[in-house]
This record gives C-alpha cells, sequence and structure tokens, in this order.
C-alpha cells in the first residue's frame, strides 16, 4: 500500500498533460477506453488520492513506546556456562508485571524473536550485532506483565528462528532437560528447555510450521500455535506473514490456558488479526479448563493420526509409550478413531 502510494504521488508530480496520457496509456492497456468528458474526473480523482497519499506520506513511522518506568528492566546479562546450562538462555532480564492478574507470580520466559525494549537480541545467530537492542516491546510482553507475569529473560531460538532441532545457534545446541546430548525440537529451542527443565513456568514460543508444537512435544510440554491472528505478532520477527504465530508454553494444559487468555486479541495494529476478538471479547479459556475436569473426556473425539506412526524413523519405545496413552484415554471413555491426512 506505502509502495502504491508513493508510486501515485510520484505520478502526479508530472504536469496534468503527462498525467492524462498515462490514464489513456493504463487504460488502453487493461482494454477500456475514458470518455473524454470523464477524463477532468479522472483528474480530479487522482489530485484527490495524492493529497491524500501526501498526507499518509508526511506522517511519521508509529513506533508503540513501553512506559519504562512502569516496568523497568532489570539485571540484564548473558549468563555465564554455568548459569545456563541447557544453553538454554539467550538473555536474562528481570521484569515485573503488575500484581494480580490471570498471570500473577508466573515466570514466562521469551523466545528470542519477540522483542523487548533495553534487552539484546540474537534472533540465534552472530550475524546480529550483540549491540541490537530494541526500543519498542512486543505486544505479547505488555500484556503478559499487565496481567501480572515475571518476564525472566529471553529463550535461545535456533537460527533466524528456523530449524526443527536445537543444533543451528552458534552458541551452541540447546540441550533436552530430560536428555544429555538429545534435541530439545525447535526453533523455540530454548523455551522447550527452559520450562521443561522447571526452571520458569511458562513461556511464549513462536510457531510458522511446528516450532512451538515440536519442542514442546520432545520437552514434555503443552504447546499451542493458535489460531492464525488470535495473538498478535506485533513486535516480534517475523518470518512469513501468511502464518507467523506466537503462542503459549507451558507444563500443563491450565498454564497454557492462563497465557493465552492473557495474550490474546485484537492490539489494532497487526493486519494479521483481521476478525480476531477484541481484548474484552477474549475466551476465558483457563475457567474453561477448569470446568472440563467436572465432565472429563468422556464422548471426547480424538483423532489419532495414522501417518503419524508410518515412518520408519520411529523409535520403538515412543510409539509404545503414545499407543500406551492412546489405549488409557480410551479406558477414560473418550472416542478414539485412526484418521488419515495423505501428504
Amino acid at each position: 500500500m506505502l509502495l502504491m502510494i508513493k508510486s501515485l504521488h510520484g505520478l502526479l508530480q508530472s504536469s496534468s498533460m503527462a498525467v492524462l496520457d498515462d490514464v489513456r496509456t493504463t487504460a488502453d492497456r487493461l482494454s477500456f477506453a475514458v470518455p473524454a468528458e470523464h477524463e477532468a474526473d479522472y483528474l480530479a480523482l487522482l489530485s484527490a488520492t495524492d493529497i491524500a497519499a501526501q498526507a499518509v506520506l508526511s506522517q511519521p513511522d508509529y513506533q508503540p513506546l513501553p512506559e519504562l518506568s512502569a516496568y523497568p528492566r532489570t539485571d540484564v546479562h548473558r549468563p555465564d556456562p554455568e548459569a545456563n546450562r541447557y544453553r538454554a538462555w539467550a538473555w536474562k532480564v528481570s521484569i515485573n508485571g503488575k500484581r494480580g492478574g490471570v498471570l500473577d507470580g508466573k515466570t514466562v520466559c521469551l523466545k528470542d524473536t519477540i522483542c523487548v525494549a533495553d534487552v539484546p537480541q540474537l534472533f540465534g545467530s552472530n550475524a546480529i550485532s550483540r549491540g541490537f537492542r530494541p526500543i519498542s516491546d512486543a505486544t505479547v510482553v505488555t500484556r503478559v506483565l499487565d496481567q501480572g507475569g515475571l518476564i525472566v529473560g529471553k529463550a535461545m531460538c535456533e537460527n533466524f528462528s528456523h530449524g526443527p532441532c536445537s543444533h543451528s545457534t552458534p552458541f551452541g545446541p540447546v540441550e533436552n532437560p530430560y536428555a544429555a546430548g538429545f534435541s530439545a525440537g525447535g526453533s523455540s529451542s530454548g523455551c522447550g528447555a527452559l520450562i521443561g527443565s522447571g526452571e520458569v513456568d511458562m513461556g511464549i514460543g513462536g510457531d510458522q510450521g511446528g516450532s512451538i508444537r515440536i519442542p514442546a512435544a520432545h520437552c514434555g510440554l503443552v504447546g499451542l500455535k493458535p489460531s492464525f491472528g488470535l495473538v498478535p505478532y506485533t513486535g516480534v520477527l517475523s518470518s512469513e506473514p501468511t502464518v507467523d504465530t506466537v503462542g503459549p508454553m507451558a507444563r500443563t494444559a491450565l498454564d497454557a490456558a492462563r497465557l493465552l487468555e492473557a495474550i490474546a486479541g485484537s492490539d489494532g495494529i497487526d493486519d494479521r488479526q483481521l476478525g480476531a476478538p477484541s481484548r474484552s471479547e477474549v475466551m476465558p479459556y483457563a475457567q474453561s479448563v477448569l470446568d472440563s475436569r467436572k465432565v472429563g473426556i468422556q464422548g471426547l473425539r480424538i483423532g489419532v493420526l495414522k501417518e503419524g506412526f508410518a515412518s520408519s524413523h520411529l523409535h520403538s519405545g515412543v510409539n509404545q509409550r503414545c499407543r500406551a496413552a492412546i489405549h488409557h484415554l480410551a479406558e477414560m471413555s473418550a472416542i478414539v478413531e485412526d484418521v488419515s491426512v495423505p501428504l
């Protein structure tokens, strides 16, 4: 849109006759004619568009700035190796949220694609200068703090936030907290390791093609890629705007629901959020989880993806554990059915 506005603005810097020639040429290329008596109307329309374009282009870029006095950042540092045993921390920081709220007292880590003002950002790479410090907070950062969360640091992500394993950062592989030397999954690898190890209560990961769900699976967590646009992506480094998503990672479904409730809803900035609910319309996800305990999973329909068990690389122990869990769900009166989604 901005490129189009600039193009129109440049077009109308020339004389009216030159613009009229362009109108005629464009109309001819599109196989329709502009009647001579309507040419003045077209010029008037383009002139009005130019005035609007100049008004837009004269405005400064909108840059949301955080209230650092409300949420000061303290103890910003890159942890020593001894304090970073899984190599899962990118940077440590202490930012205390408000008292009360759905996240009251919960410690939260953030994937290092999420901007936090005055805290350096690595993006899983040494190609980004360690001197890079965002000047804005991502919307989800403000919402975590507004809801009582305690942000304790930035979690390492894979190189430029790409990769399903946890070995691609130049700072060393992120270790699985349950099995040293094994992958924590990616690309939200640091979140997976830190939450899985119990160093933090919950975290916000990013997911374009599995980057929340894969480390959640590797580290025994609940990881949710929300519906596209439900959670604002404002202030998060982008991989692909049509699939960019951030969402909760936690050790329990209840904590994942609490975090989703805290960060969901339109922020009026992110254009990915067409149709998203306002903050006041966000569902009470945490209460929904609590209410579901009363009815259990009786009658819940659960699909088991056939293709997920068809890989020759599937470890027999993983297969057995998954099958045992599926059988247990059926014993608890869930309706379990095989489903197929051929690739």
